[in-house]
C-alpha cells in the first residue's frame, strides 16, 4: 500500500468518508453485535485514539515477528460467548452477514465460491461442510475463497480456543484453526457469501472498494 500506511494503518484507510475498521464495527451493530474487541498490532496509537472507549482493545506488540493467530489469542480471555471473527481489512456490504448471524453450526465460515488466484485461502468442500483450507490447495480443488469472516458458537469456544493455542505454537496462521477443528472430528461447515466484499491488499482493492461501496 505504501504511501498510504507508512503513518496509519489499513484499517485506519477512509472509504467514502469512513475508515474500513468503522465501517466494520458500523455493520456489526446494525445485526446487534455491541460488544467488540479490536487486537491492534501496527500503528496501534491510531486506533486506540479513536476507538477507545467504542471497543475493548487488546495489542500484539510483536505483531511484525508473529502470525495473526497470535494476535488472537491476546483476546481469548475476551471470548466467552457466541462471537464473529473478522480480519480489518475486509470491506463488505451491509448484507454481508445477514446469513452468517443467524446461522446455527457451531463453526461456520463465510466462504466466496468463484475461480481463486493461488495467493486467496481456498477452501475445499463436501456439502456445506469444510474439509480444508489453505492457501496451499490447488486451484482445481477448491470451492472457493474464504472471506475472513467466521463464527463461532458459545458452545464451541472451548475446543476452538485449544486449536488457536496449538497454531500459535506452532507458529500457524487463523486459517489453520478450523483445519485443526476439522482434524480433531469437529464440524465446521460454509455459509455462501451472497453480497459484495472486497479485501484491501493493494490500492487498485481500495479503488474497487470506492466505486462499490455507497458512503454511510
Amino acid at each position: 500500500m505504501g504511501a498510504l500506511t507508512r503513518h496509519r494503518p489499513k484499517c485506519l484507510l477512509p472509504i467514502n468518508g469512513e475508515s474500513i475498521l468503522a465501517r466494520q464495527l458500523r455493520i456489526l451493530k446494525l445485526y446487534g453485535v455491541n460488544d467488540i474487541a479490536i487486537i491492534t498490532g501496527y500503528k496501534a496509537g491510531k486506533i486506540i485514539e479513536r476507538f477507545k472507549g467504542k471497543a475493548t482493545l487488546f495489542n500484539n506488540p510483536d505483531f511484525s515477528t508473529t502470525t495473526s493467530t497470535a494476535s488472537l489469542q491476546k483476546a481469548t480471555d475476551f471470548m466467552d460467548e457466541d462471537m464473529i471473527t473478522l480480519c480489518s481489512d475486509v470491506i463488505f456490504s451491509e448484507e454481508f452477514l445477514k446469513e452468517l448471524v443467524n446461522d446455527k453450526h457451531e463453526y461456520c465460515m463465510l466462504v466466496d465460491k468463484k475461480h481463486c488466484d493461488q495467493e486467496a485461502v481456498k477452501v475445499q468442500i463436501t456439502g456445506n461442510k469444510v474439509m480444508n483450507a489453505s492457501k496451499f490447495l490447488p486451484l482445481k480443488d477448491s470451492y472457493g475463497e474464504w472471506a475472513y469472516i467466521s463464527k463461532i458458537r458459545k458452545s464451541g469456544l472451548s475446543a476452538y480456543k485449544s486449536a488457536l493455542l496449538e497454531c500459535v505454537n506452532e507458529n500457524l496462521g487463523s486459517m489453520y484453526i478450523f483445519n485443526k477443528l476439522i482434524e480433531k472430528g469437529y464440524d465446521v461447515y460454509c455459509q455462501p457469501v451472497n453480497y459484495e466484499w472486497t479485501e484491501v491488499d493493494f490500492v487498485r482493492d481500495l479503488v474497487v472498494a470506492k466505486s462499490k461501496f455507497e458512503p454511510s
